[in-house]
């Protein structure tokens, strides 16, 4: 689930990354620790978000409009918002929706990002290293609760609530290392 699908081999020397260092295109905000999906002892893992919204004040829908379908990808943890970003754009196809915003985004020369989980978008609330978030709207993750609803997050009380997916959110994609 964990996918590093645009990065280059440097496996001959393993950087160490820090938290809130500009790298690879984004911010890092996260590390990865045992237990998370993707983690290995041997190689440092994490991930990095834009340093900015994705699209305008607006917001845009989890799905489109006439789509009220189970996509499955009620995955939460650190680590699966990439597989959970790939299986909403296999389903949904072609439109204007959340997790394909972020699937199409090429941004400083990388194109592998994606929505965020549920627990990766709160991995990005709690970091001290990123800002210039909308203190009005939510945000979307790639978390699914049914088949009408999606976990969002409102980045000024902290809370983590299901909302309507044809409800426009705010977006910030992310991408692992």
């Amino acid at each position: 689930m964990f996918s590093n699908a645009c990065k280059k081999d440097d496996s001959s020397s393993t950087p160490t990354v820090k938290l809130g260092q500009s790298y690879q295109g984004g911010i890092v905000f996260y590390i990865l620790k045992a237990g998370d999906i993707g983690y290995n002892a041997s190689v440092q893992h994490g991930l990095i978000a834009s340093d900015k919204d994705q699209l305008n004040l607006q917001g845009i829908a989890w799905a489109p409009s006439f789509s009220n379908v189970l996509v499955g990808t009620t995955f939460t943890a650190i680590g699966t918002g990439n597989a959970n970003t790939n299986a909403i754009v296999a389903k949904l196809g072609n439109g204007s929706y959340a997790a394909k915003l972020c699937y199409d985004l090429e941004l400083n020369g990388y194109s592998d990002w994606y929505l965020p989980s549920k627990e990766e978008l709160n991995k990005i609330l709690i970091s001290p290293y990123l800002s210039y978030f909308s203190t009005s709207s939510l945000y979307w993750s790639s978390s699914e609760v049914n088949n009408s609803d999606a976990w969002c997050q409102n980045f000024v009380s902290g809370h983590q609530n299901d909302n309507s997916k044809t409800s426009p959110y705010r977006v910030r994609a992310i991408r692992s290392f």
